[in-house]
């Protein structure tokens, strides 16, 4: 029985390390590459990769960002929410 739940253990252990360190493992496999074009090429694709996400990722904070000029009406329903609560 407790040779079960020792195997049980390390299963989970081995699955929880898998979950939470996906990005690393998936990082990690060019430099085993024996040879060296591949490996370089597999370097390059990770690049790519990388500045692909970064690039979305500034878009979308560049979205988020802009938003629509206030209008009169605007100013004036913020200037009365903020003399009715200050630091709400």
């Amino acid at each position: 029985m407790t040779a079960r739940v020792a195997g049980l253990t390390i299963a989970l252990l081995g699955a929880a390390a898998t979950a939470f360190y996906p990005a690393t493992s998936i990082a990690e496999t060019c430099r085993f590459i024996d040879k060296r074009a591949e490996r370089e090429a597999c370097y390059v694709r990770q690049d790519e990769e990388r500045a692909a996400k970064a690039k979305a990722a500034e878009a979308a904070k560049k979205a988020a960002i802009a938003s629509p000029p206030l209008t009169e009406d605007d100013r004036a329903m913020f200037r009365s929410l903020h003399s009715i609560c200050r630091g709400c």
